[in-house]
């Protein structure tokens, strides 16, 4: 039975290593991993196999176990990567991966306005960012350097069905960019990773 086991929490050194022991120690093999850290706060997700005479409550409660003993303080949750109602993960059907950008004045609605237009037109966000302007990886990704303070940009990885009318969509983005006084970018994926490769010295 694969697993979603989600670990959140202040960021130190050896968490990774604690989590992934914990699991192995559990005959629970490993089979993906995400994981950052956002103002070091410490969130991942491993999605493992857990052997069938196993629990998820034994997971879980080993894994608070082995948290606590190294005196960490993180929130653990465990669950089926199904629910129990045989639901699958969301399949939109044929799709190209795109990145799309949004730069500008940082607003309190800047990430509500842009991820409604993806979810009225059913396009799956993968990956997203958020990042000040002044930080290496908005400059890594195209952001203006000589850009005013409290600016932002988001970078989303989304999934473009075949069947959405793409140059309507672009339009709708530029739209709702233009209206809230924003730039707005979107690019095939590969092109942008091409555009903004750094090659190593």
């Amino acid at each position: 039975m694969n697993i979603a086991v989600s670990i959140l929490g202040p960021d130190r050194p050896g968490v990774v290593h604690l989590v992934s022991a914990t699991l192995s120690g559990l005959r629970c093999n490993i089979e993906e991993i995400s994981q950052t850290i956002l103002q070091g706060q410490f969130a991942a997700i491993f999605i493992a196999d857990m052997p069938d005479d196993i629990s998820q409550d034994k997971v879980h409660s080993t894994l608070v176990k082995a948290i606590a003993a190294r005196d960490m303080s993180l929130s653990v949750i465990v669950r089926p990567l199904r629910g129990d109602d045989g639901e699958e993960p969301f399949d939109g059907g044929p799709s190209e991966p795109f990145v799309i950008t949004v730069d500008g004045g940082d607003r309190l609605d800047m990430v509500s306005a842009f991820t409604r237009i993806f979810a009225e037109h059913k396009v799956n966000i993968e990956n997203m960012k958020a990042v000040m302007p002044d930080a290496p990886e908005a400059e890594a990704a195209g952001a203006p350097t000589d850009a005013p303070a409290r600016r932002a940009l988001l970078m989303f990885e989304v999934a473009l069905p075949l069947s959405l009318d793409r140059s309507a969509f672009r339009r709708t983005l530029e739209d709702k960019a233009r209206g809230m006084g924003l730039r707005v970018g979107m690019q095939h994926r590969d092109i942008f990773e091409a555009l903004h490769r750094v090659e190593p010295f």
